[in-house]
Order: C-alpha cells, then sequence, then structure tokens
C-alpha cells in the first residue's frame, strides 16, 4: 500500500488502502526508550543490516506481511485509542 510518506505494505483494496492512510502518517508512533537484546543485534549485524530498517516501517505502522488483517486491525485501533 502506498500512503505518502510510508512505505509499502502488501496489497489492499482501495477502501483498505483508504482507512488505512487515514490512520497512518510518516511517523505515526512515537518511539520512546528502545532497547535490542543481544541475539537480535547479533543476527541484524551478520545479516549487514542496522536496527533502524526494523524499527522505521512500524513507526509508519507497517506492520508487515507475515501479520494477518486481524491483527493489522487490532494494532491500528491501539494506535488510534491508545
Amino acid at each position: 500500500m502506498d500512503c505518502p510518506g510510508s512505505p509499502s505494505a502488501g496489497s489492499f483494496t482501495v477502501a483498505e488502502q483508504k482507512k488505512e492512510c487515514k490512520v497512518r502518517s510518516p511517523y505515526l508512533l512515537k518511539l520512546g526508550k528502545t532497547v535490542i537484546t543481544p541475539g537480535a543485534l547479533e543476527e541484524i549485524t551478520k545479516a549487514e543490516q542496522t536496527p533502524l530498517e526494523f524499527l522505521i516501517p512500524h513507526i509508519h505502522c507497517n506492520w508487515g506481511g507475515g501479520v494477518s488483517q486481524e491483527d493489522k486491525g487490532l494494532n491500528n485501533w491501539a494506535v488510534e485509542n491508545g
């Protein structure tokens, strides 16, 4: 899906895109203190990636392709309602 200022999140219908874009903004989630486990840091380093590559999609509310539509809806509800 292509909402202005946010990465693509996969294939969505037009109705889903409109609904998603209403709750999505370039930086919808504000990160507080962010930590990483040693194991996760090791795997990210081995893959020659950075932690930000994994955090940025989440601050854009891009829940990833492995998340069910139901969970995406719950995540969006939590963003809107705290």
